[in-house]
């Protein structure tokens, strides 16, 4: 998946799988992307609505080097268990990608149950959040920067909907730099020499031995 497109799948997929109690049953709560715009008259409620609103570089935790290349390389091959080779480039840049989250509801009781779910620790909680990116092959921070903030507003129909509105930071890593693939050292040849005697200590190393 294309870089930004991973960080918007893996916030919905943060998101996704809510369900609450309404009118005696449940229902699982969808979640869309606001861009492109979605139609109020055609949603369900309550919704669940994500708009990216800004990537910035991060420079508090940027570091500079060349090394191995920790993250999946798009459209080229992951090396397999016991490869001989691997990927390697200038350190990533780092980067936050912050998302506007909204939830929209037709009753308060339907907004408290979600405002509960989503302070949980493995959805948007004050502290400690964290968000799975298949693109880094682990699991990065998820920061709470504001909200989560209440409103009402009316429907095309104008019917009242109460809203809250969550900003989300989403702490990624993303590379302009080339990738490049290389075979592992597998020995070194020279001479290590003993200063203090002047003895030959090392003609060759080789890891197969």
């Amino acid at each position: 998946m294309p870089v930004i497109f991973d960080e918007d799948g893996a916030i919905k997929q943060k998101l996704s799988g809510i369900t609450i109690d309404v009118g005696g049953g449940t229902v699982e709560v969808p979640v869309r992307f606001h861009n492109p715009d979605p139609e109020i008259g055609d949603m369900t409620y309550p919704i669940i609505i994500i708009d990216r609103v800004d990537i910035s570089p991060a420079y508090d935790r940027a570091q500079s080097g060349w090394g191995h290349y920790p993250y999946q390389v798009e459209g080229k091959p992951a090396p397999e268990e016991g490869a001989t080779w691997d990927y390697y480039a200038e350190f990533p840049l780092p980067y936050n990608v912050d998302y506007q989250v909204s939830t929209l509801c037709r009753t308060r009781s339907q907004q408290s149950q979600l405002h509960g779910i989503l302070s949980r620790w493995n959805r948007i909680p004050p502290r400690y959040g964290f968000i799975k990116i298949p693109r880094l092959n682990g699991i990065t921070a998820l920061e709470l920067v504001g909200g989560p903030d209440h409103d009402t507003m009316l429907d095309t129909n104008g019917k009242r909907l109460f809203a809250m509105h969550y900003l989300v930071r989403v702490q990624t890593f993303f590379t302009p730099f080339e990738i490049q693939r290389y075979e592992h050292v597998r020995s070194i040849h020279g001479t290590v020499v003993d200063f203090k005697t002047g003895k030959q200590r090392l003609t060759e190393f080789d890891d197969r031995s």
